[in-house]
Protein backbone atom coordinates (compact mmCIF):
# COMPACT_ATOMS: atom_id res chain seq x y z
CA UNK A 1 0.00 0.00 0.00
CA UNK A 2 1.22 3.55 -1.11
CA UNK A 3 -0.17 5.22 2.30
CA UNK A 4 -1.92 8.86 2.30
CA UNK A 5 0.96 10.41 4.12
CA UNK A 6 1.65 12.16 0.90
CA UNK A 7 -1.68 12.69 -0.23
CA UNK A 8 -4.23 14.88 0.45
CA UNK A 9 -7.89 15.64 -0.50
CA UNK A 10 -8.43 19.12 -0.68
CA UNK A 11 -11.67 21.42 -2.08
CA UNK A 12 -11.70 25.46 -3.56
CA UNK A 13 -14.60 27.34 -3.91
CA UNK A 14 -14.55 28.40 -7.78
CA UNK A 15 -14.18 32.05 -8.56
CA UNK A 16 -15.42 34.26 -11.31
CA UNK A 17 -12.79 37.55 -11.22
CA UNK A 18 -12.35 36.79 -7.54
CA UNK A 19 -16.03 36.10 -6.46
CA UNK A 20 -17.52 32.72 -5.72
CA UNK A 21 -19.60 31.35 -7.75
CA UNK A 22 -23.81 29.98 -6.57
CA UNK A 23 -27.03 29.44 -7.77
CA UNK A 24 -30.50 28.79 -7.55
CA UNK A 25 -31.85 25.46 -9.22
CA UNK A 26 -35.34 26.52 -7.96
CA UNK A 27 -36.17 30.10 -7.34
CA UNK A 28 -37.74 28.94 -3.62
CA UNK A 29 -34.24 26.58 -3.37
CA UNK A 30 -30.98 27.15 -1.71
CA UNK A 31 -27.55 28.98 -2.83
CA UNK A 32 -25.62 25.97 -4.30
CA UNK A 33 -22.01 26.77 -4.45
CA UNK A 34 -19.69 25.49 -7.43
CA UNK A 35 -16.64 23.58 -5.76
CA UNK A 36 -13.58 21.36 -6.84
CA UNK A 37 -12.65 18.43 -4.78
CA UNK A 38 -9.20 17.39 -5.95
CA UNK A 39 -5.64 15.47 -4.80
CA UNK A 40 -3.23 17.20 -3.82
CA UNK A 41 0.69 16.21 -3.11
CA UNK A 42 2.83 13.31 -5.27
CA UNK A 43 -0.02 11.68 -7.26
CA UNK A 44 2.45 10.09 -9.88
CA UNK A 45 1.19 6.64 -8.67
CA UNK A 46 -2.20 7.38 -8.78
CA UNK A 47 -4.06 6.18 -11.59
CA UNK A 48 -7.72 7.18 -10.82
CA UNK A 49 -9.82 8.11 -8.02
CA UNK A 50 -13.94 7.31 -7.13
CA UNK A 51 -15.83 10.12 -4.78
CA UNK A 52 -18.95 8.44 -3.19
CA UNK A 53 -20.87 12.10 -3.13
CA UNK A 54 -23.85 12.26 -0.97
CA UNK A 55 -26.80 10.14 -1.72
CA UNK A 56 -29.18 13.34 -2.41
CA UNK A 57 -26.80 13.65 -5.78
CA UNK A 58 -27.63 12.14 -8.95
CA UNK A 59 -25.06 9.81 -9.61
CA UNK A 60 -23.17 9.96 -6.39
CA UNK A 61 -19.96 7.44 -7.44
CA UNK A 62 -18.07 9.53 -9.24
CA UNK A 63 -14.81 7.87 -10.62
CA UNK A 64 -12.26 10.52 -11.91
CA UNK A 65 -8.74 9.40 -13.82
CA UNK A 66 -7.50 12.98 -14.96
CA UNK A 67 -4.33 13.28 -13.55
CA UNK A 68 -3.84 16.65 -15.11
CA UNK A 69 -6.22 18.52 -13.12
CA UNK A 70 -5.25 15.98 -9.69
CA UNK A 71 -8.25 14.19 -9.86
CA UNK A 72 -10.54 17.09 -9.56
CA UNK A 73 -14.19 16.65 -9.25
CA UNK A 74 -16.49 19.58 -9.84
CA UNK A 75 -19.53 20.27 -8.35
CA UNK A 76 -22.67 22.29 -7.12
CA UNK A 77 -23.56 21.61 -3.24
CA UNK A 78 -25.84 23.91 -1.31
CA UNK A 79 -24.26 21.78 2.26
CA UNK A 80 -21.51 20.30 3.79
CA UNK A 81 -20.65 16.62 4.31
CA UNK A 82 -18.44 13.66 4.24
CA UNK A 83 -17.19 12.11 1.15
CA UNK A 84 -16.26 8.83 0.76
CA UNK A 85 -12.75 8.53 -1.52
CA UNK A 86 -11.01 5.45 -3.08
CA UNK A 87 -7.60 6.10 -4.20
CA UNK A 88 -6.65 3.66 -6.65
CA UNK A 89 -2.51 3.43 -7.70
CA UNK A 90 -1.19 2.23 -10.87
CA UNK A 91 0.42 -1.27 -8.48
CA UNK A 92 -3.52 -2.34 -8.39
CA UNK A 93 -3.46 -0.83 -4.66
CA UNK A 94 -5.95 1.07 -3.06
CA UNK A 95 -6.55 3.60 -0.26
CA UNK A 96 -9.59 4.70 1.40
CA UNK A 97 -10.35 7.88 3.18
CA UNK A 98 -13.08 10.23 3.84
CA UNK A 99 -12.76 13.65 3.31
CA UNK A 100 -15.11 16.32 5.29
CA UNK A 101 -16.52 18.85 2.90
CA UNK A 102 -16.46 22.08 4.98
CA UNK A 103 -17.14 25.54 3.71
CA UNK A 104 -19.00 27.32 5.32
CA UNK A 105 -15.90 29.34 7.00
CA UNK A 106 -15.18 30.71 3.14
CA UNK A 107 -17.68 32.26 2.67
CA UNK A 108 -18.13 36.17 3.45
CA UNK A 109 -21.23 38.42 4.47
CA UNK A 110 -20.77 40.98 1.41
CA UNK A 111 -23.20 40.10 -1.16
CA UNK A 112 -19.98 41.74 -3.84
CA UNK A 113 -18.16 38.85 -2.70
CA UNK A 114 -20.63 36.33 -4.98
CA UNK A 115 -21.81 36.19 -8.69
CA UNK A 116 -24.93 34.53 -9.05
CA UNK A 117 -24.97 32.47 -12.61
CA UNK A 118 -27.93 31.06 -12.49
Amino acid sequence: MKGLQNISVCHKLLKRNGKILFKKFRASGDEHFKLSIFLDGEIAQVESVDYELHRSFKNPLRKVDNKKTNFELVIWTWGEFDIGVIIHFKDGSLEETVYTLKYSDELVAESNAYIDVS
